[in-house]
């Protein structure tokens, strides 16, 4: 624990000496520490800092630029929905917490640290020196057999609250590998949400240092093989999108075409039959995963539950699992909504992505969030995730948003000068 200590200090004198750094370095890091790591007994290590931070910019507030946000009405709506499923059939305060302080309220923070070029830049490459330590520690998995930093974090996390599910899953004659997240998919989902952020990033604003991002862009992809899970192909689908508002000449976009060709190259026949069995039954089997009528069979379920308890639906803390073992825990965001807050929790999520949609339209780079939004929407709705939440893909979203949102206001200061 004595690293754990020393980590969590680091953040929070790196947040007291440079505010922004602190906040924008952290975020990713949320995913390290997740909701296992626990400074205290009853307060993990991420919501801990995210308080932190959250009180501290409340004092600071005076020092950022006034600047209106576009999703706090959002926001606020989504939060009183949300604190109202927690209410009510069944009281369960535990979790309001986990998504208004640790995914809103520090996205808000995240939001305003989002202040010019260089806060952008620094955000970017905070993400980078991440993703190579997670992927990085994910191919030890298939090279060495070995993956120290998650042995690290499960050795400093508490039994009865681990989240962690065994690697000996094998698909397709693979082994999943998951690096330090705790489940083969959403280490997957994370690595195509941050592959529309480093490939954004090289095609639209790096001019130098492309060497790195090429770098983390081939772990990233690394990342989506090695995990064996058909939900992050489906969330590459969109990429297309991207360069509708791009004028890319070929020298560009050539390293990033090589990559693609490269890995499909490598990797096509397996990608064809994992997109396969979402659809064919027997190939389902075969890969020993969920089919389209096995997933109709959960909505279903998730269904009629729904309609005992429409409103509010059956509560927070219940399990359907423990009903009809053909739930599996619902393989998709809609189906816990459904089931655990009904048409309240149904209509604030519904509200969230609108909001998201409305706030990418008038953006100069609108297809690449509509490609970001796209992706996550159809990940969320293919599986349920364990360990990442909307916090890493909001901060992307925010990322690609404030550029263009600096430029543009950077260019209409400069013709006003004219």
């Amino acid at each position: 624990m004595a690293i754990i200590y020393v980590l969590f200090a680091f953040f929070v004198l790196l947040t007291l000496y440079d505010f922004k750094k602190g906040v924008l370095l952290f975020m990713p890091f949320k995913l390290f520490f997740g909701m296992n790591v626990r400074l205290l007994p009853s307060m993990t290590v991420d919501f801990a800092f995210c308080l932190f931070a959250i009180s501290l910019f409340g004092l600071r507030r005076h020092l950022f630029v006034k600047e209106k946000f576009p999703l706090k009405k959002c926001f606020v709506i989504y939060s009183v929905s949300y604190v109202l499923n927690c209410l009510y059939p069944d009281m369960a305060l535990n979790y309001i917490p986990r998504i208004l302080i640790s995914v809103l309220c520090f996205s808000y923070v995240y939001y305003c640290c989002l202040q010019n070029r260089k806060d952008i830049y620094f955000a970017v490459y905070s993400y980078l020196f991440f993703i190579v330590l997670l992927c990085g520690n994910g191919l030890l998995g298939p090279l060495l057999s070995i993956n120290p930093l998650d042995d690290y974090i499960q050795s400093v996390s508490n039994e009865e609250l681990s989240f962690f599910s065994d690697n000996d899953l094998v698909r397709f004659g693979r082994e999943r590998y998951r690096s330090f997240i705790p489940h083969a998919i959403s280490y997957g989902v994370l690595c195509v949400t941050l592959l529309y952020l480093l490939v954004w990033y090289l095609l639209k604003v790096a001019r130098g240092g492309k060497a790195w991002i090429i770098i983390g862009i081939c772990l990233l992809l690394s990342g989506v093989v090695i995990c064996t899970s058909r939900t992050p192909i489906l969330g590459l689908f969109p990429f297309v999108m991207i360069f509708r508002d791009m004028k890319i000449s070929f020298r560009k976009i050539r390293p990033f075409l090589l990559i693609l060709v490269c890995f499909l190259l490598l990797q096509g026949d397996y990608v064809l039959y994992l997109l396969k069995s979402v659809f064919a039954s027997d190939v389902a089997d075969d890969a020993g995963g969920s089919s389209t009528e096995m997933r109709m069979v959960q909505f279903s379920i998730a269904l009629r539950f729904f309609l005992q308890s429409p409103l509010f639906g059956q509560g927070m803390e219940f399990n359907p699992s423990s009903f009809y073992n053909e739930f599996y825990g619902g393989e998709s965001v809609w189906l816990p909504l459904l089931t655990n807050q009904g048409l309240v929790g149904l209509a604030g999520y519904l509200f969230y992505n609108v909001c998201l949609y409305k706030m990418a339209r008038p953006s100069p780079g609108k297809n690449v969030l509509y490609a970001l939004l796209l992706s996550w929407l159809i990940m969320r709705s293919a599986t349920s995730l364990i360990g990442v939440t909307d916090a890493t893909f909001l901060s992307v979203f925010f990322i690609i948003y404030k550029w263009y949102n600096i430029e543009q206001h950077a260019t209409d200061n400069y013709c006003s000068r004219l």
